[in-house]
């Protein structure tokens, strides 16, 4: 047996595997599928996280503000974390989906609602007027 059939050594070995488990599998795996996350130094294996993040854009109302994984972390993940993590495609429809909420909360902003008692409806602008009217009245 030469010395490129060898096992590294064990001190080599060791520093080749987290020694800190995922917080979402609870599993140790090795360094380079784990990820450590930049500002609050949580360990996450990259497929949980990957995992994660797709929920998170499936949920949309969350997706301004995706948070780490870890309970009662309040850290945000970074689009740059997003971009490394998701597929191409993903990152795309992540982004579109944040420019669609962004206009939909700039919408918000702007529309007002029925003040009817249990109506709160979106009301209409009447053209050429600056008054409104609900379809309740």
């Amino acid at each position: 047996m030469n010395d490129s059939q060898l096992p590294p050594p064990a001190s080599q070995r060791i520093s080749q595997i987290s020694l800190d488990p995922c917080s979402i599998c609870f599993t140790i795996t090795p360094i380079d599928q784990t990820l450590q996350l930049p500002d609050c130094k949580h360990f996450f294996c990259k497929e949980c996280l990957q995992e994660y993040i797709k929920y998170e854009i499936s949920a949309f109302h969350h997706i301004l503000k995706i948070k780490c994984p870890e309970q009662n972390c309040t850290h945000l993940l970074t689009p740059s974390i997003l971009q490394q993590l998701l597929d191409p495609d993903e990152f795309q429809k992540y982004q579109n989906l944040v420019i669609m909420k962004n206009k939909l909360l700039h919408h918000q902003n702007d529309q007002k609602f029925c003040p009817g008692s249990g109506c709160g409806k979106p009301l209409k602008i009447i053209p050429g007027t600056s008054f409104t009217v609900c379809i309740c009245s």
